[in-house]
C-alpha cells in the first residue's frame, strides 16, 4: 500500500486532471533532471510525458471528446506547433493526438 502512494505522489507531480484541467509537469522536480513517464491515464485519455536538459514533451491521446485548460509550467510551450495559450480552453476529440512541446 504504501508502494503504490509513492506512485502515485509522482504521477501527481506529473499530471493532474479533472474534468475542465488538464495540467501537466506540474510538480516536476529541479533534482528530477530527466526521466520518461509512459500511459498515464488522465480525464479523458492517456499522456506519455518525457523531459530533459529543460526540454518538456507531452504525447496526449484522447479517448473521449474533452474541453479542457491546459496548464503547463513557465516557459513557452506548443500545442501541435501553435503556441500555447493558458487562457483558451481546448477541444479534443475521441481518437486526436496532441504533442505539447516546450521551446527552448
Amino acid at each position: 500500500d504504501a508502494l503504490m502512494g509513492a506512485v502515485n505522489v509522482v504521477q501527481m507531480m506529473l499530471l493532474q486532471s479533472n474534468e475542465h484541467k488538464l495540467g501537466l509537469f506540474c510538480a516536476l522536480p529541479r533534482r528530477l533532471q530527466s526521466g520518461k513517464a509512459e500511459n498515464l491515464e488522465f480525464f479523458g485519455g492517456k499522456a506519455s510525458l518525457e523531459w530533459a536538459d529543460g526540454q518538456r514533451e507531452a504525447r496526449l491521446c484522447f479517448e473521449r471528446d474533452v474541453s479542457v485548460k491546459l496548464t503547463l509550467p513557465g516557459g513557452e510551450f506548443l500545442v501541435n506547433g501553435i503556441p500555447y495559450d493558458p487562457e483558451k480552453t481546448y477541444n479534443f476529440s475521441k481518437g486526436e493526438k496532441v504533442l505539447v512541446k516546450s521551446v527552448k
